[in-house]
């Protein structure tokens, strides 16, 4: 069973070897204390595959991000169409012509 702890300085993973965590480069089983990591999120400690486990630290709250490099969403996403929301013949409110 995988565990994620808090405590005022770190969090805690709990893993056995065979629940797919990689700590430092290698596989693991467990118990680890992971600092904030410094940088970003390619220079994680933790990994889940190719998903970086990014430890962080904000308004004084311990959390881990999963940051997946691939996920569908971004791969099917093509972008936005910007407008300013008004056609060439509709001057914006309060304009004189």
């Amino acid at each position: 069973m995988v565990d994620f702890r808090t405590s005022p300085d770190a969090v805690g993973l709990t893993a056995a070897a065979a629940d797919g965590f990689i700590v430092g480069g290698r596989p693991f089983g467990g118990e680890v204390r992971l600092a904030a990591n410094p940088g970003s999120a390619s220079r994680a400690r933790a990994a889940y595959g190719e998903r970086r486990l990014v430890v962080l630290v904000r308004e004084g709250a311990w959390d881990v991000r999963d940051f997946d490099p691939e996920p569908a969403a971004r791969r099917a996403f093509r972008g936005l169409r910007v407008t300013c929301g008004r056609g060439p013949r509709k001057p914006a409110a309060g304009a004189t012509s």
